[in-house]
């Protein structure tokens, strides 16, 4: 089981969506930071589906 490494950035929360775009058009105008959370926790992990 993967655990989320601490709560989103306020960049994150602050606006979802935008952040959602950034991070597929733009992952460097987030910042080291907010990427680094996206890549710590399992929000980035392919959902385990059941067969």
């Amino acid at each position: 089981m993967v655990e989320r490494i601490g709560p989103a950035p306020d960049r994150v929360t602050a606006d979802i969506d935008a952040a959602g775009r950034l991070l597929l058009e733009s992952p460097w105008e987030l910042g080291a930071d907010v990427l680094e959370w996206f890549a710590w926790n399992p929000v980035l992990s392919k959902p385990d589906i059941p067969a």
